[in-house]
């Protein structure tokens, strides 16, 4: 299903700090330090290990890169990507 751009701002209005951009939706996590940045991957490597879809996920030292395509499953990951990062608070 082809999503509109009115649609996809409409779905990213429940969630902060996500972009859109093209045919990809991304956002950067910051944490206080690597070991932290680690385990936020580990934790949504297991969220997208149950729901079998998988976003791109770049590591840079204390950051998350985490990019995603524009499907309905990608907005099933983004939400369950910040409870795991509101967890981490």
């Amino acid at each position: 299903m082809a999503f509109t751009d009115q649609e996809i701002k409409d779905k990213l209005q429940s969630v902060i700090g996500w972009e859109h951009k093209s045919d990809n939706i991304f956002k950067t996590y910051r944490f206080p330090d690597t070991l932290k940045a680690l385990d936020f991957i580990n934790k949504l490597s297991m969220v997208a290990e149950h729901y079998s879809h998988y976003p791109e996920i770049t590591l840079k030292f204390n950051q998350v890169l985490v990019k995603l395509g524009i499907e309905e499953q990608d907005f099933t990951i983004i939400r369950e990507a910040e409870k795991v990062a509101v967890e981490m608070i």
